[in-house]
């Protein structure tokens, strides 16, 4: 949060504040943000999808065997269907799908490969259209 300006910002790489990174006169800093709604930051979850793109929390993803099922990447507790009575709970990034509710896995590591990520909740929310997971 910008506290002067009251914006949310997000400072772009390679910002300097250092007095030798002046720009064309005395006084003139490199430095660059972006602003940003707070309600649309998703975390990353250290992952990347089999094109190197970065699979952040919130992303929709839909199963590359079953193109009609999709699902949303979600953080916090959840629970396989296999062991879970006996072992308890999970937590961490899972994969909350529209379907499939009887999966062995919801792990979103065991997923990253068998799933094609097409968008996110906030700039795509009609591809959840008629789901469980919006």
């Amino acid at each position: 949060m910008d506290y002067v300006s009251g914006q949310c910002l997000i400072h772009a790489s390679r910002n300097s504040v250092n007095e030798n990174d002046k720009v064309n006169e005395v006084g003139c800093l490199i430095f660059f943000a972006y602003k940003v709604n707070p309600e649309t930051v998703c975390q990353y979850t250290g992952l990347t999808d089999k094109n190197g793109r970065k699979v952040f929390e919130g992303d929709i993803v839909r199963d590359i065997f079953n193109a009609s099922v999709v699902g949303v990447v979600r953080y916090g507790e959840y629970r396989n269907t296999f062991n879970d009575d006996e072992h308890g709970g999970h937590a961490g990034f899972y994969i909350e799908w529209k379907e499939k509710q009887d999966l062995l896995r919801k792990d979103l590591v065991y997923w990253i490969n068998e799933s094609e990520f097409i968008g996110n909740i906030f700039d795509n929310p009609e591809l959840l259209k008629g789901s469980d997971t919006d």
